[in-house]
Protein backbone atom coordinates (compact mmCIF):
# COMPACT_ATOMS: atom_id res chain seq x y z
CA UNK A 1 0.00 0.00 0.00
CA UNK A 2 1.14 3.13 -0.61
CA UNK A 3 2.11 6.21 1.50
CA UNK A 4 -0.65 8.38 0.34
CA UNK A 5 -3.61 5.81 0.76
CA UNK A 6 -1.98 5.14 4.80
CA UNK A 7 -2.61 8.63 5.28
CA UNK A 8 -5.46 9.08 2.88
CA UNK A 9 -7.76 6.14 5.17
CA UNK A 10 -5.20 7.56 8.29
CA UNK A 11 -7.34 11.12 8.14
CA UNK A 12 -10.51 9.25 6.97
CA UNK A 13 -10.73 7.66 10.52
CA UNK A 14 -9.77 10.65 12.24
CA UNK A 15 -12.45 12.90 10.76
CA UNK A 16 -14.81 10.24 11.63
CA UNK A 17 -13.63 10.31 14.68
CA UNK A 18 -13.89 13.42 15.44
CA UNK A 19 -17.52 13.79 13.47
CA UNK A 20 -18.78 11.09 15.94
CA UNK A 21 -17.31 13.13 18.95
CA UNK A 22 -18.76 16.44 18.15
CA UNK A 23 -22.42 14.46 17.50
CA UNK A 24 -21.73 13.32 20.96
CA UNK A 25 -21.35 16.43 22.03
CA UNK A 26 -22.66 19.65 20.31
CA UNK A 27 -21.25 22.86 21.67
CA UNK A 28 -23.17 25.73 23.57
CA UNK A 29 -26.99 25.86 23.44
CA UNK A 30 -28.93 28.86 24.12
CA UNK A 31 -32.98 29.13 23.55
CA UNK A 32 -36.09 31.34 24.80
CA UNK A 33 -39.19 28.60 24.72
CA UNK A 34 -43.28 29.01 24.79
CA UNK A 35 -44.77 26.33 25.84
CA UNK A 36 -48.78 25.52 26.05
CA UNK A 37 -50.21 22.08 27.59
CA UNK A 38 -51.88 20.78 30.49
CA UNK A 39 -52.17 20.20 34.06
CA UNK A 40 -53.44 20.01 37.93
CA UNK A 41 -52.83 20.94 41.15
CA UNK A 42 -54.07 19.86 44.53
CA UNK A 43 -57.39 21.69 45.59
CA UNK A 44 -57.55 24.03 42.61
CA UNK A 45 -59.49 24.23 40.02
CA UNK A 46 -56.73 24.20 36.84
CA UNK A 47 -56.24 22.68 33.57
CA UNK A 48 -54.32 25.35 31.04
CA UNK A 49 -50.47 25.60 31.31
CA UNK A 50 -48.53 28.13 29.96
CA UNK A 51 -44.82 28.52 30.51
CA UNK A 52 -42.32 31.12 28.82
CA UNK A 53 -38.46 29.26 29.48
CA UNK A 54 -34.67 30.47 28.50
CA UNK A 55 -32.75 27.49 28.66
CA UNK A 56 -28.86 27.05 28.23
CA UNK A 57 -27.06 23.89 27.94
CA UNK A 58 -23.81 22.85 27.28
CA UNK A 59 -21.71 19.47 27.91
CA UNK A 60 -23.41 17.60 30.29
CA UNK A 61 -25.24 20.86 31.87
CA UNK A 62 -28.84 21.92 31.66
CA UNK A 63 -29.95 25.39 33.21
CA UNK A 64 -33.90 26.90 32.64
CA UNK A 65 -35.09 29.90 34.35
CA UNK A 66 -38.49 28.89 33.85
CA UNK A 67 -42.06 31.08 34.27
CA UNK A 68 -44.95 29.00 34.39
CA UNK A 69 -49.10 29.59 34.77
CA UNK A 70 -51.95 27.52 35.09
CA UNK A 71 -55.65 28.59 34.73
CA UNK A 72 -59.01 27.22 34.51
CA UNK A 73 -59.54 27.27 31.07
CA UNK A 74 -61.75 24.17 30.90
CA UNK A 75 -64.61 26.21 31.08
CA UNK A 76 -64.22 29.47 29.56
CA UNK A 77 -65.40 32.15 29.48
CA UNK A 78 -66.75 31.15 33.21
CA UNK A 79 -64.35 29.40 34.37
CA UNK A 80 -63.14 29.55 37.93
CA UNK A 81 -60.31 32.61 39.19
CA UNK A 82 -58.15 29.79 40.46
CA UNK A 83 -54.57 30.47 39.34
CA UNK A 84 -50.97 29.15 40.24
CA UNK A 85 -47.69 31.07 38.95
CA UNK A 86 -44.16 29.96 39.41
CA UNK A 87 -41.13 31.41 38.80
CA UNK A 88 -37.76 29.50 39.27
CA UNK A 89 -34.00 28.12 37.90
CA UNK A 90 -33.74 24.62 37.31
CA UNK A 91 -30.40 23.07 36.69
CA UNK A 92 -29.82 19.22 35.53
CA UNK A 93 -28.45 16.75 33.32
CA UNK A 94 -28.97 16.81 30.05
CA UNK A 95 -27.59 14.25 27.11
CA UNK A 96 -27.33 15.60 23.49
CA UNK A 97 -27.21 15.04 19.95
CA UNK A 98 -27.19 17.03 16.63
CA UNK A 99 -30.67 16.63 16.07
CA UNK A 100 -32.27 17.19 19.68
CA UNK A 101 -31.69 16.52 23.34
CA UNK A 102 -33.00 15.01 26.60
CA UNK A 103 -32.75 16.35 29.58
CA UNK A 104 -33.65 16.38 33.54
CA UNK A 105 -33.82 18.99 36.10
CA UNK A 106 -34.43 20.17 39.32
CA UNK A 107 -34.63 23.52 41.12
CA UNK A 108 -36.26 26.10 43.59
CA UNK A 109 -39.17 28.48 42.40
CA UNK A 110 -41.45 30.89 44.09
CA UNK A 111 -45.33 29.73 44.06
CA UNK A 112 -47.82 31.82 44.12
CA UNK A 113 -51.69 30.56 43.75
CA UNK A 114 -55.12 31.55 44.30
CA UNK A 115 -58.60 30.42 44.98
CA UNK A 116 -58.34 27.96 48.06
CA UNK A 117 -61.66 26.63 49.21
CA UNK A 118 -62.70 29.71 51.88
CA UNK A 119 -60.27 32.10 50.72
CA UNK A 120 -60.83 31.99 46.77
CA UNK A 121 -59.78 36.02 46.69
CA UNK A 122 -56.74 35.86 48.67
CA UNK A 123 -53.28 35.01 47.23
CA UNK A 124 -50.90 32.67 48.78
CA UNK A 125 -46.94 32.53 48.35
CA UNK A 126 -44.27 30.00 49.02
CA UNK A 127 -40.91 28.24 48.16
CA UNK A 128 -41.68 25.18 45.45
CA UNK A 129 -39.06 22.58 44.28
CA UNK A 130 -39.86 22.23 40.51
CA UNK A 131 -38.89 19.00 38.44
CA UNK A 132 -38.70 18.83 34.59
CA UNK A 133 -37.90 15.70 32.17
CA UNK A 134 -37.91 16.88 28.70
CA UNK A 135 -36.96 16.20 25.20
CA UNK A 136 -36.34 17.87 22.33
CA UNK A 137 -35.58 17.71 18.47
CA UNK A 138 -33.73 20.95 17.04
CA UNK A 139 -32.62 22.55 14.10
CA UNK A 140 -29.79 25.23 14.56
CA UNK A 141 -32.33 27.90 15.22
CA UNK A 142 -35.96 26.50 15.72
CA UNK A 143 -36.86 23.46 17.99
CA UNK A 144 -39.92 21.28 19.18
CA UNK A 145 -40.10 19.96 22.42
CA UNK A 146 -42.07 18.02 25.32
CA UNK A 147 -41.84 18.70 28.82
CA UNK A 148 -43.42 17.24 31.64
CA UNK A 149 -43.43 19.45 34.79
CA UNK A 150 -44.44 18.61 38.44
CA UNK A 151 -43.79 21.50 41.55
CA UNK A 152 -43.67 19.93 44.78
CA UNK A 153 -44.39 22.49 47.50
CA UNK A 154 -46.44 23.32 50.65
CA UNK A 155 -49.51 25.11 48.92
CA UNK A 156 -50.52 23.20 45.80
CA UNK A 157 -48.11 20.42 44.49
CA UNK A 158 -49.28 20.22 40.54
CA UNK A 159 -48.20 18.68 37.70
CA UNK A 160 -48.84 18.74 34.06
CA UNK A 161 -47.06 18.54 30.18
CA UNK A 162 -46.99 21.05 27.57
CA UNK A 163 -45.46 21.06 23.92
CA UNK A 164 -42.69 23.60 23.78
CA UNK A 165 -41.66 25.92 20.56
CA UNK A 166 -38.08 27.05 21.19
CA UNK A 167 -35.95 29.78 19.28
CA UNK A 168 -32.39 30.23 19.31
CA UNK A 169 -28.88 28.97 19.21
CA UNK A 170 -28.87 25.40 18.53
CA UNK A 171 -25.83 24.22 16.55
Amino acid sequence: MSRWAVVVLASTGLAAGAVHAQSERPGTRVWLSLGLGGGVAQELDVDGTVSFQATAQWRTHHVVFRALGMGDIGSFPDGSDDSVEEVGVLYGRRRAWSFGYVAASAGLAGVSAKGFPGASREIRRTVGVPLALEAGFQSPVIGLGIQGFANLNSLTSYAGVFLVLQLGWMP
